[in-house]
């Protein structure tokens, strides 16, 4: 019970001073955010997503007709097109997006700060060193800073950490959900970062198969290795493909996108 109650006032101290430092950060009319790129990208993109689903009810649009005199909507998919934390401001019509996206963003990195510190917790490291650890991932430079300039630079991490999570559950439960879900949640939210995120859930999962072979005292064969690399692997590719309604599209465009610049300079050579 006392560790119990230790655990609870960290985790109310590590939120509160994750607000406090977003508050702290605030600029000139108490924005959270950059000028240029919160009110040019970071939540007008996500706004006309969420207009263009109010006004087509299509959840997987094809085309953003207002936008530069009509373009593929997967060439702006980067802003967060299925990302879930946007997706969940499409349930609240009259909450201005910029408002929103503020409020998301901080409650992304106290999320983030939370699921680390449980996870830490759950590693059998104390109270104070995972609060003291969760309270240094917090305070790198890139977290606060980014939280309120390239949001999808970080708003993957609360994903990432759960995730982390995921694998420990499937090394000593051999249950799959959360490891499939949080990749899959970690993509939708930003997959160009998502790549370096599945390269750290690998190294872990490299990391935690060795940790259970030693508990077990089991010898390490090559083939052994291989078998079980695969069949974790295929947790990661089932998540890849179920990301795939974002991934395929968005390669697509980007890949047409690409092939009509190399065509306009070659007509414009001769």
């Amino acid at each position: 019970m006392k560790e119990r109650r230790k655990g609870l006032l960290w985790e109310m101290a590590l939120i509160l001073l994750t607000v406090a430092a977003c508050l702290y950060s605030t600029g000139a009319g108490n924005i959270f955010g950059a000028k240029v790129d919160w009110s040019s990208q970071h939540s007008v993109f996500p706004e006309y997503f969420r207009q263009q689903f109010y006004r087509t009810g299509q959840f997987f649009p094809e085309f953003a007709l207002n936008i530069g005199g009509g373009q593929n909507i997967y060439n702006f998919s980067y802003y967060g097109l299925f990302s879930p934390v946007v997706l969940i401001g499409y349930l609240l019509p009259n909450v201005k997006m910029s408002d929103y996206m503020m409020v998301a963003s901080i409650v992304c990195l106290a999320a983030a700060v939370i699921i680390l510190y449980r996870w830490l917790k759950s590693r059998e490291f104390t109270a104070a060193v995972s609060g003291m650890t969760a309270l240094m991932f917090l305070f790198a430079g890139p977290m606060i800073y980014q939280s309120s300039h390239q949001i999808m630079f970080v708003n993957y991490m609360p994903f990432l950490c759960l995730t982390f999570l995921g694998i420990d559950r499937y090394f000593e439960q051999k249950k799959s959900g959360l490891l499939i879900g949080g990749t899959f949640l970690m993509i939708m939210t930003s997959f160009y970062f998502s790549i370096g995120g599945i390269l750290a859930l690998g190294l872990y999962g490299i990391y935690r198969y060795a940790r259970t072979k030693e508990r077990a005292e089991e010898m390490i064969t090559v083939k052994g290795f291989l078998g079980d690399g695969l069949r974790f692997a295929r947790r990661i590719l089932t998540a890849i493909m179920l990301a795939g309604v974002l991934l395929v599209p968005t390669a697509m465009a980007l890949l047409g996108r690409s092939g009509s610049k190399g065509e306009k300079q070659i007509s414009g050579s001769f």
